[in-house]
């Protein structure tokens, strides 16, 4: 479901910015609030070259944001420069020998946030990409 929504995108989420994240204990939700890259070589220079968008995460069974982020570290007022990347079997591997319970049903996927060297990885059942109202 995430990749589904990554594939959708010009540039899938490469560059993206991440300008804040929300997690919802009750509801088992994250949402990611992104600007993402929209920039492609047939696209009008005029247009934005990134947009607002809502990356909302349900049935959420692991959400880790790994390390901690350094506001003083963050410079650009987009956001922090992000990527996805592959979650590696070894953080699943770690997240089971803690006792966290993986969705069998459910999907993995990760971000990496360049200004900190940090990585976010989620583990949900759905995942949806809205504008940002």
């Amino acid at each position: 479901m995430f990749r589904e929504i990554e594939e959708l995108l010009p540039n899938g989420f490469h560059d993206a910015y991440l300008q804040s994240a929300q997690i919802n204990f009750e509801d088992s939700t994250v949402i990611l609030n992104l600007k993402v890259l929209m920039a492609t070589e047939d696209r009008p220079t005029s247009d934005p070259r990134y947009e607002d968008r809502i990356l909302r995460f349900d049935g959420v069974s692991i959400a880790h944001f790994d390390p901690s982020f350094s506001f003083f570290n963050s410079k650009n007022p987009n956001g922090l420069q992000m990527d996805s990347t592959e979650v590696r079997q070894a953080d699943i591997d770690k997240f089971a020998r803690e006792g966290h319970r993986a969705l069998q049903d459910g999907f993995w996927c990760g971000f990496f946030i360049f200004e900190s060297n940090a990585i976010i990885i989620v583990n949900a059942q759905r995942a949806s990409l809205s504008n940002k109202a």
